[in-house]
């Protein structure tokens, strides 16, 4: 008989393994190694008893809290979880009765394969709990599931450059070690990065009035294209959008030591509408020899990113934008026009234009806002490539997104529009605007006017005591954060003045909307006096002219009555 001692790294749920055990047996319950709910039910009685044994489950379908529950209910002390097709990571479970973690799924498979072939594997955990082990992580060097998507709201290119973010191991509180992921790990590495270039080659102090720009560029330029990821090992054979990496993984290497230097804007190509079809790219040799460049492009997966609610009546049918976990990666190709290649001796620059064509007739699912995108490669003979990223969409934005509220919004509980403004949460007479926005728009406003006051009269900015224009609503800091104002505990006057500027989209879940209450106060601190009015609350729609009244989503709402006001303290 042979015999095969490894060692393999866990990560435990809480608390570590306890150190006594030792010579355990590993005992899968499943022979299945594709099984996605292994655990998930309750075992059969006449299931062997678990105790003094350690159990190995497969990750999957359900929850490990589920799984930890059915097999504590047979003896199990301590539980293995071997991972499936995902990221590995820390096991989540509130209950430290049947302690669990998480083991690779190689690791699991070879215990599997050993037991079903007839041999024995037990497991000995009195080793060094805080040894550091290797876990193999399929999805590194991958775009993590979890990052934000752009474009921005008017389709410019965010995000620029991407870097590790994800399980990253470093230094933590009261001098140990701890995996972390997000944003807060990423933006530290591209800081690094520009301190690197700074303290080899000087800063503003040395390349004078607009180095930022320049670095800025030169990181975005030194972009690696990422392959599009779902979480897992998968290989869709396509390069991560622009809109989920921007340029790709940033690279120091280039940043630091390339001699050539590329300056350009991104190239936010817009939609088919705004469609921009020229874009220029200037390439300056700063090395010691000629450099003969080569201009070339590259696709990145294209992505339908509107969906549909999938509920029954009433909200059937209704547009939304897509959670990741929803994106399919297909081809969304275009054919751009680059210039000749041309040589530069030490110190020339040369700016060349490409030339992209609008996708307007190419076929495309509009209906679905198709996003394409990838990068235009600049290579020179000295072995050095840089990129610039572009991103479009190959629909009319205003069009499809017309309008820009979801069906029913906006709405107010009030129906006879005629408010006394008394606070009193038994009363709570004052009007609440309740909206959801399919895209995210530059402004928002809630106007009032004098009575008959019309759209026809519309001028942007408008301007108090002009035009029937009486002044700005406010909304209460609180709203949307408490279920009703008290006023024994918020001050009426803690407000804030339309216009709200970059207001995001929230139409993506049902639960999910924008709530406002105006008590009455104008922008100016004034109460507005009792009367009649005309109130306007609008949205602007996506590349909306303000100056137009058409560009304007508008809740209909008729004359308003004011019979009285808020009592103010102090």
């Amino acid at each position: 008989m042979v015999s095969d001692t490894r060692q393999a790294g866990y990560l435990p749920s809480t608390y570590y393994f306890s150190s006594d055990i030792v010579d355990w047996p590993v005992v899968p319950l499943n022979f299945d190694i594709t099984d996605p709910a292994d655990g998930c039910e309750p075992y059969p009685n006449g299931t062997r008893s678990l105790k003094g044994v350690i159990p190995l489950v497969r990750r999957g379908t359900c929850t490990f809290a589920t799984k930890q529950a059915n097999l504590v209910a047979l003896g199990a002390e301590y539980i293995l979880f071997y991972n499936n097709e995902n990221p590995i990571i820390t096991p989540g479970t509130d209950d430290d009765v049947g302690l669990i973690a998480l083991i690779t799924a190689a690791a699991g498979k070879a215990i599997i394969e050993t037991v079903q072939a007839g041999g024995n594997v037990t497991a000995d955990f009195s080793l060094n709990p805080e040894q550091v082990v290797g876990l193999e992580y399929p999805a590194g060097g991958r775009p993590n599931t979890f990052t934000s998507w752009g474009a921005s709201n008017d389709l410019d290119i965010k995000p620029d450059i991407a870097a590790p973010g994800g399980q990253i191991f470093s230094t933590y509180l009261d001098d140990t070690y701890a995996l972390l992921s997000g944003t807060s790990m990423a933006t530290p590495y591209v800081a690094g990065v520009a301190a690197l270039f700074i303290s080899a080659h000087g800063g503003r102090s040395v390349h004078g009035k607009g180095f930022a720009k320049t670095l800025h560029q030169r990181i975005i330029a030194s972009g690696t294209s990422l392959p599009w990821s779902d979480g897992t090992a998968t290989d869709y054979g396509f390069s991560a959008s622009v809109a989920q990496v921007g340029n790709g993984l940033i690279n120091a290497f280039k940043i630091v030591n390339y001699t050539t230097d590329i300056a350009f804007e991104k190239i936010a190509l817009n939609d088919t509408h705004y469609f921009s079809r020229y874009h220029d790219v200037t390439v300056t040799n700063n090395g010691a020899k000629d450099v003969s460049y080569k201009l070339s492009y590259e696709a990145a997966a294209g992505v339908e990113i509107l969906g549909w609610y999938p509920f029954v009546a009433p909200w059937g049918g209704e547009k939304r934008l897509k959670s990741f976990t929803e994106l399919t990666p297909k081809s969304l190709p275009v054919e751009v026009s680059l210039p000749r290649d041309f040589t530069l001796k030490p110190g020339e620059s040369k700016t060349v234009s490409v030339n992209f064509p609008n996708p307007d007739g190419l076929g495309w699912n509009s209906s679905a806002l198709p996003i394409y995108s990838g990068k235009v490669i600049v290579s020179g003979n000295n072995g050095e490539q840089l990129s610039v990223p572009y991103l479009g969409l190959g629909a009319n934005l205003k069009a499809e997104i017309s309008p820009i509220y979801r069906p029913s919004y906006p709405f107010t509980t009030q129906r006879d529009y005629v408010y006394s403004f008394n606070l009193d949460p038994s009363v709570a007479d004052f009007p609440i605007i309740y909206s959801k926005l399919i895209w995210g728009s530059k402004e928002v406003r809630w106007d009032i006017y004098e009575a008959g006051w019309t759209d026809r009269q519309w001028e942007y900015p408008p301007v108090p005591g002009h035009n029937g224009y009486i002044g700005p609503a406010t909304s209460h800091v609180v709203a949307g954060s408490v279920s009703y104002f008290d006023p024994t505990r918020y001050d009426p006057d803690d407000t804030w003045t339309y216009p709200q500027v970059d207001l995001y989209r929230n139409a993506q879940t049902q639960a999910s909307y924008h709530e406002f209450w105006w008590f009455g106060k104008l922008g100016n601190g004034s109460q507005i006096e009792l009367g009649n009015y005309t109130m306007r609350f609008a949205t602007l729609k996506p590349f909306g002219n303000p100056a137009a009244a058409d560009n304007w989503d508008i809740f209909q709402t008729p004359q308003i009555q004011v019979t009285g006001k808020y009592e103010r303290r102090g």
